[in-house]
Order: structure tokens, then C-alpha cells, then sequence
């Protein structure tokens, strides 16, 4: 009997009767009115108090930050709201109509409760102190509360109390609290009705009313949508399909992805089938949020304030869970207990404690679910955080070699590389370095975003640690910090391990940062390659590095080995260490209850102790990761919005000297003083090497100015301009020597985001001689030029970048020799009709040409350069007379050409070359027939057994397979074997003196002899488990290693057909990603899910040999089993293979970005090309966020099924015991 002053709690199985009335009838549903009450009237009060004031719940909305300057225009993701919104649309996803309707049958229900209670104080004499006492009042008055918060509710639909919606939700969470609470304080009066101890009639219908009412209550709540919260969906089109409004049972229970399960059972998903993010979880609100909250400095503290709360609820979830999960433990010995003396014991008493062990652990399940899944959310906007922050990085990013760091130094390959000139294209400096970037968004984004998921479980570990070992305390005393100190002592042997793997995992990745680079690098120049017939040279050269790869990881399954080893013989050491000391020095007696309480303690300590190892791992991993991304984020940017002035009148340089890079034999332009003509043709003539690119690129604010001044009409963002009346805008495009195009359409290359104008787009396609080419392709316009236009001649590359420049709206243009890859002929046309033509009307050309007759021609100004200097500039005829050099260029350049023979219609032009390409390039059918870019198509269905074949094949053969499998079933056996030695142990040696314990014979053996054994049991299954694992990671090591061969064998020796319309994002997708999981998460999920199907057969055989009753719920439990893994294996596996595909189009963009990035900063287009990588990123990260739902959906319900097999064997055993 547990009292309380004269108020016993507890009287022998029940809650005793003035504990009823004083705690559950009385003081806590008054805690439950005065909250609720003091809540709902803050919240109402608030709401009616600032009404008439614009409140809505819809899309979140950003106050723009930031200081003004002009980096911060073009890069802040606050700042692209609108261009966001301009381009999306808000869709609302609102309460159904039987969702409304069940607040009416809520209100009848509460309606229905005060009528009891009316009819009660009414019928009933005033001397009943069964009811009428404090109690009684205080829960009317209750009601009566909620019957004012459901009228609220109600009104709020009316026009004239629409301030009531500020507050809905408040409203809303009352009614919830109220009804979970009500309900959880009736269990035990109910409880009370069953077993018969209240035995009163009219008591008996009052309880089993109120029950029921508060159960339907809460039903109707639960499984009705969130009130006051309209969930906002920024969506691309209409037919974007949303997802059920959520409910709490469905956010409990994972129930929300019920129906995108079922259509993924019925048939294959697709992109379109899969739902759409809300608001909060779009990256365009994640980055606004994170932005707000992060401040200048380390990313891994920004990383901390912005997760904060997420941490925080992770913490408390944990700490629930962990302490639930022990109750089992707890309640283990009471039931033994009655197992071997049913007497001791009521049956009353008992099934309470079967229930509470029920009870408990759907509890642990659900927070232990709730807080995994905060997890995966932290883990994709992690994800997207990383993500973007790199992408605008790259755009960012300076184009000067002085920006190298560690992370591109570690990224250098042997590939040779030729060296850089003045004149070279700005990328082609960086592009080795560049290529490691795919490695820090693919990889390193990705390991260190997992690390949310980590947390809790790192929690969880501590948190059922420190609670095993004061529960073991209470069971053993002072015996269990024994055990204690050896855990202990444990933790420096796994930290010298944990060191060893993260410099193995540091040398690793920087290994694959050289791979990664060889295979970009081998892509980008697969044209070279195929026609020097290299590619058993490229093959091999990429190979060398990826053996050192795979020694790293031997290495790291040796250390991961000795760590899991020391981890899985940690409870053996630990157990018998304590058990020893507690015969030994405590002098008490072992008895079967104790020992196996203790195992059950000791097994639940396995769990935390192999997390926190597998914790360790992984965040060794992930701060590598992040150092390298952190690394890439603190690399040099561009310095082009601080050196560059804006002029309304002056276009050029002013004495101003600029570098490629800080070092004395850099190439240099000293003393550029140009003042370009506006509306005019400008032309910059010189030797090559004299620095023509680097004038250009420093115009844009490229290189480093040492000293003077640069003017441009502007450096704002492209979407802040205002068109002017002629249609142009005040603003720059850039057209580079080497053609820039990205992944699609003709038409997408040209336009290249403005306003589609198909008059002005026919011109300037005439006027840039394309339009005869599209005629001849099938696709027109609609062509696929190919992954940065590999399936266009060169001709018609630079035709399209140069097109690309005319058709902007931007006043001023810079073209970087744009005819350098046309023939003769076509680059006069080009000349004539569109720099000298009507498309040119009120614009500055200012263009580099080594074609110096052609360019000077009707040329309003030129400039000369030679060695990085001006040594003349002025009007083309002013400087032909004065200038000798030039005049012989003229003349040399004159008997080369025969322009003024040359008839301007181009049906001459066409039957002289190929598309106006002097080196001929792809035919017109070649082009025809590689016009398509095919879509990255998926599997569907199950996974073919062909393909599970293929892979055991690698391994050696479906045997080998099966005999390792079978291994595992043997390996478990002799760990369960250590329970049945210990069972022996104690029941042949439960007497003697414990003074002489270790030495005491027990059947012809010593207990030093039993103890010994237990001992090496454990440390036999320890090593056998341990090195299971360590053989299958390296058969799988040696295995990848083999897969890795064959894919780049593929990908090297395929045909050019293959390269024209495969985008090189795709390909490194794969050799990325995709290698990545191969390598480190295939072999080691295959394991551990032997491993897991192994032990639930022993538990299920096991159980079922003691208690044979058992299989009777064991069959229905493995039927729903099964149906759970049906269902969830067909939804996860369409997610994962969309999920993969749509990562594909964030690598391109990475890939493209790198190339192109001059010509997007020049066309201060980088908003846009941010926005696109958004919509990749959500487009990602919505199958990415549903599959994690569907992990946790099978999890919760493989879990409640596990306690339900609890569940049913207690049961059993005391009913076999009773």
C-alpha cells in the first residue's frame, strides 16, 4: 500500500478510492481547467484585441535584410521572393467537408457530457458523496469551458467573427489537450469498473460514459485535420498533386503517406504521382529562415542556432523514450516473480503490468518515431542549406588562380594539363579545381546532413546508458559501477579507432575528389579523346587512383572491425565483471529473476553502446565533410561589385591596372585608359597573347584592379532593371571566346529567360545565320543541343551563344572573338547584317577579333593592344594612316578575302560549308539524328532477380551468398547460447558458500570454471560477428571495385551517340552518389538485414519452444508482417529510383554553373540561375522527404508488431503460470 498522509495511492491492485476522487476526479482535472482556461483567454483576448489587422496563416512572409549592397541583390535568397513567387503560384490545401462536419458532432458530444452531469446535480440527492463533492464542479465547469472553445471554433466560418481564425488553432490545441487529458485520467476508474471494485451502478454508467464520450472525443480530434493551420503549397503548375492535410494520428503514426503507399502498390509512380512540399519545407523558405538566422563566421554554429529547436525536441523525445523503453526491464522481475509463485501475486496486478509493458512501449515507439523523423526533416533541409549555399558559392566564386585552397589543391590529379595563356578561356584556369566541387555537394553535403539523423540516436544512447546503469544500481547496488568502470575504460580504445578512421576517411576523400575530377575531366573531352583513341590511357590512369581508394577502405573496415568488436563484447565483459563482484564482494546470491533482469538490462546497454560507435563513425565522417565544404564556402569571391563604378555616361577604364593572379610572372595590363563610344561599334585589335580576353574580362570586373578605376552602365541584378521604351534595359551580356550553352533546347539557349518574342527571335536568327540550320533539324527550334552543346558543330555553338547575346534586352554587349569558329563568309554575313545591322540600333558592341580588315571595317572605334598595354586607340581611318602595323594586317588580311566578291544572300554561304563551320564539324544528318535528349527513364516494378544474380555473381555466386547467410543463423545461435550457460550456471550453483565462490566445485567444476566460459562464449561471438562484418565489407570493397571497372569501361568506350544525349550531371550522378552508396551502405545494409532476419527467427523459435500457445498469434502477427513489407517495399523502392533520378538535374546545374559562370555574372543573371537550382532542389527533395515518411511508416509499424509479440507471449506465460 503506498500512502500519502492519511490517502493511500494504492490499495494492494487498484488505485484506492479518496486517491480517485482527490487526484483524478479533483486536482488534476482543476490543473487541466485553470490551463486551458488561462490559455484560451490570452489567446482570444490577443486575437479580438487586434482585429481589423491583416492576420493570415498562408505562406510565411520575409523581410528583406542585408546592407544594400549590390552582392547582396543578386545573391540573397531573401531577395528572391519575387522572382520566386513571379514564376509559382500559392495553392491552399483546406478541411473537407466531413472534417467540418465532425465539429458539430464534437459539440453534440460535449453538449451530451453536460447533460450528465445536469442530469446527475439534478436526480441526485445533495448528501451523495459519490458525487457531489469539489470534484464534480470542477469538471462541469470544464465542460462548460470547452463547450465555449468549441462555440468559437464554430463562429469563426462567420463573417462578422473572423478575427476568431487568428486564434483557431489556440482554440483548437485546448480542445485537444483537454480531451487526451480527460481520457488519460478515466483509464483507471475504468479500470476499477472491470476488475469490480466500484461496485455502484450509477457510478459504474457514470465512469463508462465519461470514458467512452472522452475516447470519441479525442477519435474525432485526432483523425480531423490541424484547425487554424492552412497549409500553403508554392507549386510550378496547377496539376501539382498536394497531400493530405495533416491530422494528429496521421502525423503520430506516420498515416499521412497511407494513400501515396496504396497508388505505389496499385501501379509505378512517377514524378507527377508524387506530392508536392509545403511551404515550410520548400527550400525557398528554408534558405529565408536560415539566412535570417545565421550570422557571418563558421557554418557549423549557424548550423546549431538554426537546428535549435529541432534539437531541443529531439532531446525530450529521447529522454521519453529512453526512460519507456526500460519499463519492460522494470516490470520484468514482478512478473518472473509471479511466473514462480503465482500466489505471490494478484492476476489483477499482473495483467497491469503486462498492459503498462504495452503501453510503454507503443509510447517509446511513437516518440522514438517522431523524433527519427525530425531527423530526416533536419536532414533534408540540411541538405538544401549545403546545397544552395554552395551552389551560390560557385557563383561567387573569383576565376582567379589565387583562390586556390587545401580542397582544390587535394582535388589536383596527374592528368596533365596545358599550360594557361593570357589569352586562355577563364574557366580552363580552375578547371581542375572545379571538378572537385561535384565531390563537396554530391558527397560531403550528403554525410553531412546525415548527421541530423544521428543526433537523437546519440541522445538516445546516453540517455539509455545512464538509465541501464541506475536501474542496474537498484538491482544489483554498488556491484553495477563495476561494470561501469569497464564500459568506461572501453571508451579510449574506440576513440583510438575512431582517429584512425577519420584520417583514413580524410585520405579517402581526397582520393575521390582525384576520381571524381578524372572522370569530369575524361567527359569534358570525350570528342579528344575518341579520335587520339585514348581512352585505355584515361581508363587506366583513373583506375590507379581508385585502387588507392579501395585500400583506404580495407583499411577503414579493419578499424571499423576493431571498434564493433570492442562494442559487441562490452556487455559480456561488463556483465560478468558485475555479476562477479556482486557473489563475490556483495556477498548476495545470483537467483534466476536478478541475472536475467540484469541480461535484459545488459542486452537493451548493447543497443546504445553499437550507436554510439556507429554515432562516432558517422560524425567523423561528417566533420571531415564539413570542413571541406567549409573550406569551399571560404574561398576567395569575386571582387567585380566592389571595383566596378556605375556610370550613366562613361563606359571603360580610367589608368586602371589589373592581374590575373598575385605573382610576378603574372600577366599584367598596365595603364588601360579607354573611354568606349556609346551606341557605337567598338573594336580591340592585337597580337594574340596582347591581353584582348583579359581587357574583356576585366571590363567585367574579373581580374584584380591594382590601382584605377572601371565604369560600367551598371551593376545591379537583371530582374531590378526597368525595360526602357525601346525594349533594352541598361545592363551588359557577355559572349565568350569558347561557347557556353546549357542542357537544352535551341530555344532555351537564346531566349535564356527573357520574354519569348517570336519576331525578334526569327530576326535574330536570320541575322546570326541559323535560320537555314534549324530548318534542316526535325526539332527546329525544340533541337537539343546536348549536355554544353556536344551535339552542335562549333559553328553553330558560337552562332547560338552569340544569338544569345542579340536577343537579350541588355544595351551593351561584349563579344570575345564570336567569330572565330565560322568560316569566312558567314563571320562577313554575321558582320554586316548583325553587328553593323538593324539589331544593333542603340546599343555599345565592344568586340575582340583577330580578323583585323573584317572588324575594322565599319568599326567606330579601336583600340590596339600589345603586351598587356594600349598603344593606340581612336577612329579605324585616324588609326590606319598613322599606324603602319596595322595597315599591313589590313592589306595581308584583304588578299585572303574575298569579301567584296561574296553575294550577302546565304544560299551561297550554305553550299561552300557545313553549317558555316570552316573545319566542317557534325553534318546536317548527324545533327538531325542527335537532336534528342533522352529523357533519365527508371525501372519499374520489383527488382529483377537477374539484377540480385548480377550482383552475387561479383561476389562469387549465389552459393557463396547463401553459405554466408547461413553463417549468421550459427554465429546467433552461440550468442543465445551464452543465456542458456548462464541459466545452468545458476540453477547447478545456487547454494554454498559465497566466501569461496570462484573456487567452490559444482559438479565437478569450479564457478571460476562457469564463469570462464561465459566469458569466451561472449568473446567467440564477438569476434565472429565482428568479423562477419569484416569480411563482407571486404568482399563488397573488392566487389565495387570490379562494378566500378565495368562502369567506367562503359562510359569510356561508349559511342559518341551515347555522350550527344546522356548531360555529363547525369553520368557524374552516377560515379558520384550513387558510387558512394555502393561503396559504404550496400554491403553493410545487406549485413545488418541478414543479421535482423536472422534474430527474429530465433526470437519467434524460441518463444514458440517455450510458450507453444505463442504460434497460434505468431501467424496472424507474420501476415500482417509480410503485408506491412509489401506494401512499404513497392512505395520505397519507386521513391528511391525517383529520388536518384532527380538528383541527376542538381549536378547538371553544378556542372553548368562552373562552365558558364562569367557569362552569368556578366549577364547578372545569377538570381534566376539560383531559383533554378531551388526548383531542383525541391523537385529532389519531395521524394526524398516522402521515402523518409515511408521509412518511418514501416519502422512504427514493424515496431507496434514487435510489442504486440511482447505483448502476446506475456500474456501467455502467466496465463500458462496462473
Amino acid at each position: 500500500m503506498i500512502k500519502n498522509g492519511t490517502c493511500p495511492y494504492w490499495e494492494r491492485d487498484d488505485l484506492s478510492e479518496c486517491a480517485r476522487r482527490e487526484y483524478i476526479e479533483f486536482k488534476f482535472p482543476l490543473f487541466i481547467l485553470l490551463t486551458g482556461m488561462i490559455y484560451a483567454f490570452c489567446k482570444v483576448f490577443r486575437a479580438f484585441y487586434l482585429r481589423g489587422k491583416n492576420h493570415t496563416n498562408e505562406a510565411p512572409e520575409f523581410e528583406e535584410q542585408g546592407n544594400g549592397n549590390h552582392e547582396y541583390a543578386r545573391f540573397s535568397v531573401l531577395r528572391l521572393k519575387s522572382a520566386w513567387e513571379s514564376r509559382s503560384f500559392c495553392n491552399v490545401n483546406n478541411r473537407s467537408t466531413f472534417d467540418k462536419f465532425k465539429k458539430f458532432i464534437e459539440g453534440a458530444f460535449i453538449v451530451l457530457q453536460l447533460t450528465i452531469h445536469l442530469y446527475i446535480l439534478s436526480s441526485m440527492p445533495m448528501d451523495n458523496k459519490k458525487f457531489f463533492h469539489q470534484g464534480f464542479l470542477v469538471q462541469m465547469f470544464l465542460w462548460i469551458l470547452l463547450l465555449v472553445v468549441i462555440t468559437l471554433r464554430l463562429i469563426s466560418a462567420s463573417q462578422s467573427f473572423r478575427w476568431v481564425l487568428a486564434c483557431k488553432r489556440d482554440l483548437w490545441a485546448v480542445s485537444f489537450y483537454s480531451y487526451a487529458s480527460l481520457f488519460t485520467l478515466s483509464i483507471l476508474p475504468l479500470r476499477s469498473v472491470f476488475i469490480g471494485k466500484i461496485k455502484d451502478k450509477i457510478m459504474v454508467k457514470y465512469i463508462i460514459s465519461e470514458t467512452f464520450i472522452d475516447l470519441a472525443l479525442l477519435l474525432l480530434l485526432s483523425t480531423s485535420s490541424i484547425e487554424g493551420t492552412r497549409y500553403s503549397f508554392l507549386v510550378e503548375n496547377e496539376n501539382k498533386k498536394l497531400p493530405p492535410a495533416p491530422t494528429v494520428f496521421g502525423l503520430l503514426t506516420f498515416s499521412r503517406i497511407d494513400r501515396l503507399i496504396w497508388k505505389a502498390y496499385k501501379h509505378c509512380l512517377g514524378n507527377a504521382d508524387i506530392w508536392d512540399l509545403d511551404i515550410n519545407n520548400k527550400s525557398i523558405a528554408i534558405l529565408a529562415n536560415f539566412e535570417m538566422s545565421s550570422k557571418k563566421g563558421r557554418l557549423l554554429p549557424n548550423i546549431i542556432c538554426y537546428f535549435k529547436a529541432v534539437f531541443i525536441s529531439q532531446l525530450f523525445l529521447a529522454f521519453v523514450s529512453s526512460f519507456l523503453n526500460f519499463v519492460p526491464s522494470l516490470l520484468m522481475p514482478r512478473i518472473l516473480s509471479y511466473v514462480n509463485d503465482p500466489k505471490s501475486k494478484s492476476w489483477n496486478l499482473v495483467s497491469l503490468y503486462v498492459s503498462s509493458m504495452l503501453v510503454s512501449k507503443i509510447i517509446a515507439t511513437t516518440c522514438r518515431g517522431q523524433g527519427l523523423f525530425l531527423g530526416e526533416k533536419g536532414t533534408m533541409q540540411l541538405r538544401t542549406v549545403l546545397i544552395s549555399n554552395i551552389y551560390s558559392k560557385t557563383l561567387r566564386r573569383t576565376i582567379l588562380k589565387d583562390s586556390t585552397t587545401s580542397l582544390q589543391k587535394n582535388a589536383s590529379t596527374s592528368f596533365e594539363e596545358n599550360p594557361d595563356s593570357s589569352e586562355a578561356e577563364p574557366r580552363k584556369k580552375s578547371s581542375r579545381k572545379d571538378n572537385s566541387v561535384n565531390n563537396v555537394m554530391s558527397i560531403d553535403a550528403f554525410k553531412v546532413s546525415e548527421a541530423m539523423n544521428t543526433f537523437y540516436l546519440a541522445c538516445e544512447a546516453v540517455f539509455m546508458t545512464v538509465t541501464a546503469l541506475m536501474i542496474l544500481y537498484s538491482l544489483l547496488g554498488w556491484s553495477a559501477f563495476a561494470g561501469t568502470f569497464a564500459l568506461l575504460a572501453m571508451i579510449p580504445l574506440n576513440f583510438w579507432c575512431a582517429t584512425f578512421y577519420g584520417n583514413y576517411q580524410a585520405d579517402q576523400l581526397i582520393l575521390t575528389d582525384k576520381r571524381t575530377s578524372g572522370i569530369s575531366e575524361a567527359l569534358n573531352s570525350i570528342r579528344v579523346i575518341k579520335l587520339l583513341a585514348w581512352e585505355n590511357l584515361f581508363y587506366q590512369k583513373i583506375i590507379n587512383v581508385r585502387d588507392g581508394e579501395i585500400r583506404l577502405l580495407k583499411k577503414k573496415a579493419t578499424i571499423f572491425f576493431l571498434n564493433h568488436l570492442i562494442w559487441f563484447f562490452g556487455p559480456t565483459l561488463v556483465s560478468a565483471i558485475t555479476f562477479s563482484v556482486f557473489i563475490k564482494f556483495q556477498n548476495q546470491t545470483l537467483t534466476p529473476t536478478i541475472a536475467f533482469t540484469a541480461l535484459s538490462l545488459f542486452a537493451i546497454l548493447r543497443t546504445p553502446m553499437d550507436q554510439i560507435a556507429s554515432t562516432v563513425s558517422l560524425l567523423i565522417q561528417s566533420f571531415i565533410s564539413l570542413e571541406r565544404i567549409q573550406d569551399y564556402l571560404n574561398e576567395s569571391e569575386t571582387r567585380k561589385y566592389e571595383i566596378l563604378e556605375q556610370s550613366n555616361t562613361k563606359f571603360g577604364f580610367e589608368d586602371a591596372s589589373m592581374e590575373w593572379e598575385a605573382a610576378e610572372t603574372s600577366f599584367k595590363l598596365k595603364n588601360i585608359s579607354i573611354d568606349f563610344k556609346l551606341n557605337s561599334l567598338n573594336a580591340i585589335i592585337g597580337p594574340t597573347g596582347s591581353g584582348k580576353s583579359s581587357l574583356l574580362l576585366g571590363l567585367l570586373g574579373e581580374l584584380n584592379l591594382l590601382s584605377g578605376k572601371i565604369y560600367v552602365p551598371t551593376v545591379e541584378s537583371r530582374d531590378d532593371l526597368e525595360i526602357g521604351k525601346d525594349g533594352m534595359t541598361n545592363s551588359m551580356a557577355y559572349c565568350s571566346q569558347t561557347p557556353w550553352l546549357i542542357s537544352g533546347t535551341i530555344k532555351d539557349n537564346v531566349v535564356f529567360g527573357e520574354i519569348f518574342n517570336k519576331q525578334k527571335f526569327d530576326d535574330v536568327m536570320k541575322s546570326c545565320c541559323l535560320d537555314k540550320d534549324i530548318k534542316a533539324m526535325t526539332a527546329g527550334i525544340r533541337t537539343d543541343v546536348g549536355d554544353g552543346g556536344f551535339s552542335l558543330s562549333g559553328g553553330q555553338q558560337q552562332r547560338i551563344a552569340l544569338a544569345r547575346a542579340i536577343y537579350s534586352s541588355s544595351r551593351y554587349l561584349i563579344l570575345d572573338d564570336c567569330l572565330s569558329a565560322v568560316d569566312p563568309e558567314t563571320a562577313l554575313y554575321i558582320y554586316e547584317e548583325c553587328l553593323c545591322g538593324p539589331m544593333m540600333k542603340g546599343r555599345t558592341c565592344i568586340i575582340t577579333s583577330h580578323n583585323i580588315s573584317l572588324v575594322t571595317k565599319r568599326a567606330d572605334w579601336l583600340v590596339i593592344l600589345d603586351r598587356g598595354e594600349v598603344k593606340s586607340q581612336g577612329k579605324p581611318s585616324d588609326l590606319i594612316k598613322s599606324n603602319e602595323f596595322l595597315r599591313e594586317s589590313i592589306n595581308n588580311d584583304s588578299k585572303n578575302t574575298t569579301h567584296n566578291q561574296i553575294d550577302l544572300k546565304r544560299s551561297t554561304t550554305s553550299k561552300k560549308t557545313k553549317n558555316g563551320d570552316p573545319e566542317g564539324g557534325n553534318s546536317q544528318d548527324e545533327v538531325c539524328a542527335e537532336v534528342e535528349n533522352f529523357e533519365e527513364t527508371k525501372m519499374e516494378g520489383s527488382v529483377k532477380f537477374s539484377a540480385y544474380k548480377w550482383l552475387a555473381d561479383y561476389f562469387g555466386g549465389l552459393g557463396v551468398v547463401f553459405v554466408f547467410t547461413s553463417s549468421s543463423i550459427l554465429i546467433h545461435g552461440i550468442t543465445l547460447s551464452q543465456g542458456f550457460w548462464l541459466r545452468y550456471w545458476l540453477d547447478t550453483g545456487s547454494s554454498g558458500s559465497k566466501s569461496t565462490w570462484l573456487y567452490r566445485i559444482v559438479e565437478g567444476h569450479s564457478n571460476i570454471y562457469f564463469l570462464l566460459t561465459y566469458i569466451i562464449i561472449g568473446l567467440v561471438s564477438s569476434f565472429l560477428t565482428s568479423g562477419k562484418v569484416w569480411i563482407a565489407i571486404i568482399s563488397g570493397t573488392n566487389v565495387t571495385k570490379k562494378i566500378f571497372a565495368k562502369l567506367l569501361s562503359s562510359i569510356l568506350y561508349a559511342k559518341l551517340r551515347f555522350h550527344n544525349v546522356t548531360p555529363t550531371g547525369r553520368i557524374m550522378n552516377r560515379f558520384s552518389k550513387d558510387m558512394d552508396i555502393i561503396d559504404q551502405q550496400l554491403i553493410p545494409n545487406f549485413e545488418g538485414l541478414s543479421y535482423s532476419v536472422v534474430v527474429c527467427l530465433w526470437i519467434i523459435l524460441l518463444i514458440g519452444y517455450v510458450t507453444p500457445q505463442f504460434l497460434l498469434f505468431a501467424i496472424p502477427l507474420c501476415a500482417l508482417y509480410y503485408t506491412v513489407c509489401t506494401l512499404y517495399l513497392r512505395a520505397s523502392r519507386e521513391l528511391k529510383r525517383i529520388d536518384n533520378i532527380n538528383i541527376s538535374p542538381i549536378h547538371q546545374l553544378f556542372a553548368e554553373a562552373i562552365k558558364g559562370v562569367t557569362t552569368i555574372r556578366a549577364l547578372a543573371d545569377e538570381r534566376r540561375f539560383i531559383t533554378q537550382s531551388l526548383v531542383a532542389i525541391d523537385r529532389s527533395n519531395a521524394p526524398f522527404f516522402y521515402l523518409n515518411m515511408a521509412t518511418e511508416w514501416i519502422t512504427y509499424r514493424v515496431d507496434i508488431i514487435g510489442t504486440l509479440v511482447l505483448f502476446s507471449s506475456s500474456v501467455m506465460i502467466i496465463m500458462k503460470a496462473s
